[in-house]
């Protein structure tokens, strides 16, 4: 039995899967790709959390599959914060109330659309 531990590149390809995936759900905006890649991801990322070393010979390519990963997390960032907006200011623009708290109330001195700047 060797002391080498066995590859991690299954996991990490499998993490960096998952974020492409989800990078292209948001792109799409298709809501149920989006709900059937949270189990996906949940276990990828915990896979990924479990790792404690990685081989010699995996090292360059984990690197590569670590930086892509990277890259595709902060597209999702990008498109989330944007998405998010997108719905802020659509609901600023209906003049319903802009911020919830975790059980969907409408937080004290929520915004609506009387706040917005119009110009003539």
């Amino acid at each position: 039995m060797s002391d080498e531990p066995e590859s991690v590149v299954p996991t990490i390809q499998r993490l960096r899967a998952c974020l492409d995936d989800l990078t292209a759900a948001l792109v799409d905006g298709d809501e149920p790709a989006l709900l059937a890649l949270e189990g996906r991801f949940v276990d990828a990322l915990s896979a990924a959390m479990r790792i404690h070393t990685v081989t010699a010979a995996d090292r360059d390519l984990v690197r590569a599959e670590l930086t892509h990963a990277r890259a595709a997390l902060l597209r999702c960032r990008g498109l989330g914060a944007a998405l998010r907006q997108v719905g802020l200011d659509s609901l600023r623009a209906l003049g319903a109330a802009v911020d919830y708290d975790r059980d969907g109330a409408v937080k004290a001195g929520s915004r609506r659309s009387r706040d917005l700047n119009a110009r003539a």
